[in-house]
């Protein structure tokens, strides 16, 4: 019987049902078969600083701001402005495409400080989906979500799986004006 490991973490799991890559239900990494672990050029994963359920709440989007209030120190002001954005499309996401009450209990956003970066992901038991670029002639008035953290994000990523993760990071390192040397 194969076992997948997170090259981050460590954890391992059968991967006897596995028909499409898995993501660590500890910290949402991609598995990889026992043996054939990635070299990873970053450092373990910390634990989340904030975890945060996501509920069927439209408030929801409101409190998941509320609970990144301590990043403005780690971020500056400009970044974490950026930062509140972004958490908002992530969490609206959610609530918009979730499937049924099953998908609430599942749905949480997990905050992971490192020294040069933040990582905010959001999870949820959803169906999934693949990632698409904005079409000519697609409402205007919708869709915008990810198009958003793509283009403000340093790096974010979708990881298929048990549960379904989006993610992004924004570096740590702000200016004194506030602007982000990396900034796009």
């Amino acid at each position: 019987m194969p076992y997948l490991a997170c090259p981050n973490c460590g954890s391992s799991v059968s991967g006897a049902v596995a028909t499409a890559p898995m993501a660590c239900p500890s910290c949402c990494a991609t598995l990889h078969p026992v043996g054939r672990m990635p070299e990873v050029g970053r450092a373990r994963r910390p634990k989340p600083i904030v975890r945060m359920p996501i509920g069927q709440d439209y408030g929801a989007p409101a409190a998941a701001r509320q609970a990144i209030a301590d990043l403005r120190d780690e971020l500056g002001e400009a970044r974490f402005r950026a930062c509140e954005l972004l958490v908002s499309e992530l969490v609206t996401n959610v609530l918009r495409h979730a499937p049924g009450r099953s998908a609430w209990g599942a749905a949480d956003m997990r905050v992971r400080v490192y020294p040069d970066r933040v990582r905010i992901e959001v999870r949820d038991d959803g169906p999934g989906f693949t990632r698409r670029e904005r079409e000519q002639g697609q409402d205007p008035g919708s869709g915008w979500g990810l198009h958003i953290v793509r283009e403000m994000a340093d790096d974010w990523g979708i990881e298929p799986g048990v549960q379904n993760c989006v993610w992004f990071e924004l570096g740590r390192t702000p200016l004194a004006s506030g602007v982000h040397a990396a900034a796009h």
